[in-house]
């Protein structure tokens, strides 16, 4: 009994987060709380969020880009990443919803090859930006994803922490429309 229980443990928490290490396509369990997934020294101290670079598609795309909306959600996720994977079509759902009332998504990919991130993308349909991390993106990511940061059109963060692992479709909507006022 005592064995089922670890092992149904060890599953869940195999189902809300891999580690991010580049190249290496395996899933580990969430941070413990001695060991809390934030971002680096430097991005919190950094007032904005803020990039320049080419989506997947070709298209330039920059922080600026995003001015007239409320709320931008930056996702860190992986191809290799069961939970990042499984989350995607909810988020994409969440973004045809509320994107008329200011809401955009980010899609930021690090250790993905083009060619992988773009068969995903079309496979799950998805229609919000997706791009490689750029170096100024790189730290307001964990060592773990899918992580999630949400941003002003200006760029400032919204929220203290990231949300390290996936979430299902309500609580993402949840998370979404507290931000949105």
């Amino acid at each position: 009994m005592k064995k089922t229980i670890i092992a149904a443990l060890i599953l869940a928490s195999l189902m809300t987060a891999c580690t991010a290490k580049p190249n290496v396509p395996e899933a580990t369990a969430q941070p413990e709380a001695s060991a809390p997934a934030v971002v680096t020294e430097e991005a919190a101290k950094d007032e904005k969020v803020s990039f320049e670079t080419t989506d997947i598609n070709g298209s330039a795309v920059s922080m600026s880009d995003f001015s007239d909306k409320k709320v931008v959600m930056i996702n860190f996720w992986e191809t290799w990443c069961p939970p990042c994977v499984d989350e995607m079509p909810d988020i994409e759902e969440l973004y045809e919803k509320y994107r008329d009332s200011g809401f955009a998504v980010l899609g930021v990919f690090a250790s993905s090859t083009d060619a992988e991130v773009l068969s995903l993308i079309n496979e799950l349909g998805i229609t919000y930006s997706v791009f490689g991390v750029t170096e100024s993106l790189t730290k307001y990511q964990t060592q773990y994803v899918p992580t999630t940061i949400f941003v002003d059109g200006s760029g400032k963060l919204l929220t203290k922490e990231p949300y390290v692992g996936s979430k299902s479709h309500d609580e993402w909507e949840n998370i979404i429309t507290s931000l949105l006022g």
